[in-house]
């Protein structure tokens, strides 16, 4: 029995308002018995010790159990600060010894949550998923600071471990000063993970992102944590509300970020410069707004690729005082706060520059073959230029998606190709390759075969995410992750319109592979004001129609969706947040009415627009589904006749399943088990086999919860499948 598996995916080469998501981020569990991080205080550690008046404390936390008063951050609550619950699910907090206030409104078990307080000296302030709850009666400081180890998921008092937390632990910071509702619904879905001289962020002393350990990710000093009795799960469809979506860099005209010289390949022979931008025409409009700039001196820029206000685009190389310039200008006209993927391309071999908006060549012109780029021990520059006669060169707007690419020509395929998908792992990519994205890590630079290399910072730099509800405009990049969710064989540019009024668009995809459908996945990708006022269905060959999502109002209305729809969710649309989980049941319950129905042919996208008012026309910027197709007519001979790793059974599962595969002669086989960072688990054959058919048991009771891969590996056949484990 052979598989063919086929990723379909329709996208668009505008952009404006479209959501990604992240499916690396990882949690922290807390067994309420035992489990806790410590932080040791040093009285060299200039971060800890400025926590000594005004705070603020935020963490992401799903809770099992209120009892025994369950801390989330503790310093001793008889000596110092303490924050955490009462018994009946009330925040509670000492902003100093003996002294404590409490929220108006009581948590739910079982939902993740963000929790903050914050202490300016004399009142307190509780935030829930962002929004001010109560301000308390004032507590008169100033507040005394001890020396007293913090600790995350217990607090100890008489040198005795108590007050433990039971349940899910994200995104724990302590901040400098009392932040406000604004300044924390800003940050709510970031990582933070910052480099430590970042003006932005002065006041953040520590940041535990529990990716896999403890350690922390910004301040001055990283105050790493130590970890007793955690386990750490990958954050899945129950997590619909934290960290899901893409962010991006926000610049107010004054601010940049730098990469220092001693970070960049050399580019002599070509250069490509990507960027994602959306322009800010408020205030004041320098008219030389640099995206990405190799410069530096008083006027020595090796290439730049810049915004010229009101209506240019323009890419240069080798710009000198007293020297040739070697320059491209193009007139295009940019919308405020949309998305347009811009790049500048030059090879010396062909003499060849070309600028390009949204994979498209809009203008080009030819310099003599040979001209190479200069390589002055320069800065690479985001958002301006580190030419000391062109200080005021500053980008006003958002930026995401900064790629290098070092003796690279990159062809308008490659740069479509990759444009929609962030990554945040390029140890495969081409030598030379710089990747600045803001996810995980908000203001470092990704590079192939030397990791991650820390930006400075020029003024205020911040970045936005989009969060559940809210009407960030984020970017139009879907987030990668280590086995390529969106990794297709076939895309096409393309944009459609959804009238803002009482309408139906369809969109069609033409599949051309014979099959029965064994297995199918669909995603959507598309802005709309009050997208839960759609009905989106999915429409087969054979004219088979599945509801996706249908017309239900919802409390948080938001102008975007993106997931998944999977049979193997755990949420409908209807009981997720806007934009979304990761994946979602489709509204139909499950595509169980295309099995075993042909694959081949046009398939359909229909959306009913049943907004009664006028608003603005939505965007579908890209759709598309996966078909596991299986070819011909079974018979007990194709299955041995073939290579063939069938899907784990159940799936779902916990906490064991079954793994089927058929081998068509004698083979070598081994089949691993990996996390979704690509870490071994587990190998589960390793042996000389006879061929026929053959099936393995897992066990998965010494893992988290969570999505994780199996690989076979036999001659050479390979093939990696997914399954779920769910506790």
């Amino acid at each position: 029995m052979k598989y063919l598996v086929f990723w379909v995916i329709l996208f668009f080469c505008f952009s404006s308002l479209v959501v990604s998501q992240n499916y690396r981020e990882r949690y922290a569990e807390f067994n309420g018995e035992s489990s806790y991080v410590t932080i040791p205080f040093s009285n060299s550690d200039p971060d800890l010790s400025r926590l000594n008046n005004e705070i603020t404390i935020e963490a992401y936390i799903l809770v099992n159990s209120f009892n025994n008063y369950p801390t989330i951050v503790g310093k001793n609550y008889t000596r110092s600060f303490w924050f955490g619950f009462n018994p009946q699910g009330f925040l509670r907090f000492y902003p100093m010894p003996g002294l404590y206030v409490e929220s108006t409104s009581p948590l739910d078990i079982g939902v993740w949550t963000h929790v903050a307080v914050t202490y300016d000296g004399t009142y307190s302030r509780f935030y829930i998923n962002g929004y001010l709850i109560n301000v308390s009666s004032p507590i008169l400081g100033p507040r005394t600071f001890e020396d007293d180890t913090l600790y995350i998921g217990c607090d100890r008092t008489n040198n005795i471990n108590s007050y433990f937390f039971s349940g899910k632990m994200n995104y724990v910071r302590l901040w400098q000063g009392a932040r406000s509702q604004e300044d924390i619904q800003r940050d709510l879905s970031v990582s933070l993970a910052v480099f430590r001289h970042c003006n932005t962020y002065a006041g953040l002393v520590s940041v535990q992102n529990f990716n896999g350990n403890s350690k922390d990710l910004s301040g001055t000093v990283y105050n790493d944590g130590y970890n007793k009795n955690i386990t750490f799960g990958v954050l899945g469809t129950d997590a619909f509300g934290l960290t899901q979506f893409n962010s991006h860099l926000w610049l107010d005209g004054s601010s940049t970020l730098a990469l220092p010289y001693s970070s960049l390949a050399p580019a002599t022979t070509a250069v490509t410069l990507e960027a994602w931008i959306k322009k800010d025409y408020s205030g004041s409009q320098p008219v030389f707004q640099d995206i990405i700039s190799k410069s530096g001196g008083a006027v020595t820029v090796d290439y730049s690729l810049s915004y010229i206000h009101p209506n240019k685009l323009k890419f240069e190389i080798n710009n000198v005082t007293g020297a040739t310039q070697y320059e491209l200008l193009v007139d295009v006209l940019l919308d405020e706060n949309r998305w347009y993927h811009v790049s500048g391309t030059f090879n010396s071999v062909t003499g060849m520059m070309y600028i390009k908006l949204n994979g498209n060549a809009i203008g080009a012109v030819t310099f003599f073959p040979g001209l190479q780029i200069n390589n002055n021990e320069i800065p690479l520059v985001i958002g301006g230029n580190a030419c000391s006669g062109y200080a005021d060169s500053r980008f006003r707007g958002g930026i995401d998606g900064v790629r290098v690419w070092a003796n690279t020509e990159r062809s308008d395929l490659q740069i479509k190709e990759d444009m929609f998908t962030s990554y945040d792992d390029v140890t495969n990519a081409d030598i030379g390759h710089i990747e600045i994205n803001f996810d995980r890590n908000c203001f470092w630079a990704y590079m192939p075969n030397l990791g991650m290399a820390a930006m400075t910072t020029t003024g205020t730099p911040y970045v936005k995410a989009t969060t559940s509800g809210n009407m960030i405009i984020p970017t139009p990049m879907l987030f990668n992750k280590v086995n390529h969710d969106f990794q297709s064989f076939y895309r096409k540019p393309f944009i459609a319109e959804i009238p803002g009024t009482q309408s139906v668009t369809i969109d069609s995809i033409y599949y051309d592979l014979e099959g029965l459908i064994n297995n199918i996945e669909a995603f959507i990708l598309l802005s709309k004001e009050n997208v839960r006022q759609l009905n989106i269905s999915l429409i087969s060959p054979e004219g088979i129609e599945v509801n996706l999502a249908n017309n239900s109002p919802g409390p948080n209305p938001a102008n975007s969706i993106m997931t998944i729809f999977d049979d193997q969710a755990i949420f409908s649309l209807d009981g997720s947040l806007a934009p979304y989980s990761p994946r979602v049941l489709p509204a139909a319950g499950n595509f169980s009415t295309l099995m075993g129905t042909n694959a081949r042919g046009w398939w359909k996208l229909r959306i009913e627009n049943f907004d009664q008012n006028t608003t603005p026309p939505g965007i579908l910027y890209s759709w598309g589904f996966m078909i596991v197709a299986v070819n011909g007519i079974q018979t007990e001979t194709d299955k041995i006749n073939e290579f063939m790793l069938a899907q784990n059974f159940p799936n779902p599962f916990n906490p064991e399943t079954t793994i089927k595969y058929n081998i068509p002669m004698d083979s070598y086989v081994t089949i691993k088990v990996f996390d979704v960072l690509g870490n071994e688990i587990e190998t589960l054959v390793d042996k000389e086999l006879e061929a026929g058919n053959h099936e393995i048991t897992w066990q998965g009771n010494q893992v988290p919860s969570g999505v994780y891969f199996y690989q076979i590996s036999a001659g050479k056949f390979k093939s990696v499948k997914k399954m779920l484990l769910l506790k």
